[in-house]
């Protein structure tokens, strides 16, 4: 009776297990699909297709480090520009080359950001993490990319990672330095008011007059917590406070 309870029970576990990787499997590829029409739609037509939605990417192997925000992919949920169509399927962001990959049953292909108004995913801490076109906000030098949404409110916080190859530093008649390129990553915070405009993240007596009459209020708030302006947490506890006290 053991025995049949153990194999009835073991069959339950891989029948179960089959099933779940079905349904992913299916998942996916019927997101895709629909991504594959909208990209298809979007850059008008077969040509569009074609230049756009590239195929199988090819990993960069003549430099150290990788170029996502996050090498995971992660289930995320996309809104288009010019269609109300929305899709989930696994991505994740190619930040060196402005790319999304989207991950199929059997291959990697790319979506490009130009198409993608903002996307979203659960991040490892199981909170909701939102990226938002560049193209939406009015920056002094414009760039392509996505800004991750830090806190939302009347002033909004956001952060911009860039990535850069460092070139090799070797001195080939000196013998000396690094033979290796790297990819570099780097952060930066920003600000922005409803009408768009956005600004960096400064030093604390700047800020502090971000913040008009609430001015004192914010100060005092900083200083009983120990906040800072150089720090992610400390950015988004004082803009969360800021933006929940105007409510």
């Amino acid at each position: 009776t053991l025995q049949l309870y153990y194999y009835s029970s073991m069959k339950f576990v891989f029948l179960f297990l089959f099933v779940v990787v079905l349904i992913d499997s299916g998942f996916s590829q019927v997101e895709v699909n629909r991504l594959t029409n909208i990209v298809k739609s979007l850059s008008g037509g077969s040509a569009g297709y074609a230049s756009g939605f590239k195929g199988t990417y090819n990993v960069r192997s003549t430099v150290k480090g990788d170029p996502y925000l996050d090498t995971a992919f992660r289930v995320s949920s996309f809104k288009f520009y010019k269609t109300e169509e929305r899709i989930k399927t696994p991505s994740r962001y190619d930040v060196l080359n402005n790319e999304l990959e989207i991950k199929t049953t059997g291959d990697v292909m790319i979506l490009p950001s130009k198409l993608v108004e903002k996307y979203s995913f659960q991040g490892k801490q199981r909170d909701s993490v939102y990226f938002v076109n560049s193209a939406a906000y009015k920056f002094e030098e414009p760039f392509d990319g996505f800004l991750q949404l830090l806190c939302d409110g009347e002033i909004q916080l956001l952060k911009l990672t860039r990535a850069e190859i460092v070139k090799p530093s070797y001195n080939p008649s000196l013998e000396v330095g690094d033979r290796d390129a790297y990819i570099v990553k780097k952060e930066t915070w920003y600000y922005s008011f409803p009408d768009r405009r956005i600004s960096k993240v400064k030093g604390k007596s700047e800020m502090l007059g971000l913040f008009g009459e609430r001015k004192e209020v914010i100060k005092s708030f900083i200083s009983s917590n120990r906040l800072g302006f150089k720090n992610e947490e400390d950015l988004i506890k004082i803009f969360s406070y800021y933006n929940s006290s105007k409510k």
